[in-house]
């Protein structure tokens, strides 16, 4: 099979489901009728598609000019599709569509601009409670900022007591120290008058011994 009658057989099968298509559209309904329309259109549509890569193929081929006349055929076969579906989607039809049409854009539109409005609005409301939460937080920050310079101030006092404490402690360490080598020189004097006084005694006593035995040699 060539790529011709590749081209011929997908028009063919293409041709078909359009014509069975259009059958059944002719039993419906307005409303059926013009959703039918719909599908014929895109159908059609494939079947132009088809039709000029069928053509175009066509004219690259050496034989040409016998392939165009194979495709005067489906040409025409296809004018007549069109013309049948023309025919039974009157011309009010097609206006009451594209008014129906127009509507529906027009109703999406106006839903889009509502939709938008809403986001600008809710997005406003955001933007205002942020700068809420921003103004709350700013009186908070100023708060714990004051809160913070009294602990400091608070800090700072205490080191100026512990500093007046250090003071205090240096005062009674030199105080205790003097007291302790003044003690200890007191102590001092104290042994040496207790020695000096036990040497004395000692003299006496010894002396109040000796003094009878001298006397008796003498």
């Amino acid at each position: 099979m060539t790529s011709f009658d590749s081209y011929a057989k997908t028009l063919d099968s293409q041709i078909n489901v359009v014509r069975k298509k259009f059958d059944s559209a002719l039993y419906m309904n307005e409303e059926l009728k013009m959703k039918q329309k719909d599908i014929l259109e895109r159908e059609l549509e494939k079947v132009r598609t088809t039709f000029a890569n069928m053509d175009k193929f066509a004219r690259s081929q050496p034989d040409a000019s016998v392939l165009i006349m194979k495709l005067q055929r489906y040409r025409h076969e296809i004018d007549q599709i069109e013309k049948d579906v023309s025919r039974i989607f009157p011309l009010e039809n097609v206006n009451q569509t594209m008014q129906q049409t127009f509507e529906t854009k027009k109703a999406d539109q106006r839903t889009r601009l509502l939709e938008g409005h809403e986001r600008i609005v809710e997005t406003g409301n955001t933007l205002n409670q942020t700068h809420a939460v921003a103004l709350e937080t700013e009186r908070i920050g100023e708060t714990t900022l004051a809160e913070l310079e009294n602990q400091r101030r608070m800090i700072e006092g205490g080191i100026t007591d512990i500093d007046k404490v250090d003071d205090e402690v240096d005062s009674i360490r030199s105080t205790l120290t003097s007291m302790g080598t003044r003690l200890f020189t007191d102590r001092g004097i104290l042994i040496g008058i207790i020695v000096v006084l036990s040497l004395a005694i000692a003299f006496v006593i010894g002396w109040r011994w000796i003094r009878p035995l001298i006397e008796k040699k003498a």
